[in-house]
């Protein structure tokens, strides 16, 4: 057999396999009696069973586990983003009342001056006026930006969270299975051994 890999060596490979392998001898009931036989039926089929079931409670228990860690993790990033959204709202509507209130200011002084001098300050206050309004829009713009790179900051700490949750659960799953695979197999050989014993 040719292979395409010229690293691969089949000598190594199967001196790989020797020392890895896991040889699983048949329980077999060649010299056993009809009563050992329907008890070796009987016994194997009830070991079965709690296996599955004691699987499909591991699972469950485990998808639970990790379901209301994730809800909870996604609760606590829309609880953390509608904060930062709140906080960014009330700094907007604070630089608004204040410009609101420096341009309210400045054409109240406007007002009570007087035609001559209202004609020679009123290009001055407006200018003002438009530097008021263009610091108010870049100050709202930088909040604007703070607040969005926190939301996403936090959507991103939340989704790695997550994917380390399902992980983690996925981990204890396959843990579960090994173990409950190892002490199925234990319960198997222990039941044979002591009906094969049986005479």
């Amino acid at each position: 057999m040719a292979y395409k890999d010229p690293n691969y060596d089949p000598i190594a490979a199967h001196e790989y396999y020797l020392r890895k392998r896991k040889l699983k001898g048949r329980h077999s009931t060649k010299h056993m009696s009809d009563r050992q036989k329907e008890q070796w039926d009987y016994a194997k089929a009830q070991l079965k069973e709690q296996k599955k079931s004691r699987d499909a409670k591991d699972k469950s228990t485990i998808n639970a586990n990790r379901d209301k860690a994730i809800k909870s993790a996604k609760d606590l990033k829309k609880r953390r983003i509608e904060q930062i959204k709140k906080q960014k709202e009330q700094q907007k509507k604070a630089i608004t009342d204040q410009a609101k209130q420096k341009i309210s200011s400045l054409r109240e002084k406007l007002k009570n001056m007087t035609p001559e001098q209202r004609k020679l300050a009123r290009e001055k206050i407006r200018e003002t006026i438009d530097g008021i309004r263009s610091a108010m829009s870049s100050k709202k713009k930088s909040i604007t930006d703070m607040a969005s790179a926190k939301s996403k900051s936090i959507r991103t700490a939340t989704t790695a969270e997550n994917k380390n949750t399902r992980k983690k659960a996925s981990e204890s799953l396959k843990s579960a299975r090994a173990k409950s695979k190892s002490e199925y197999e234990a319960a198997v050989d222990k039941a044979y051994n002591r009906i094969k014993g049986e005479k």
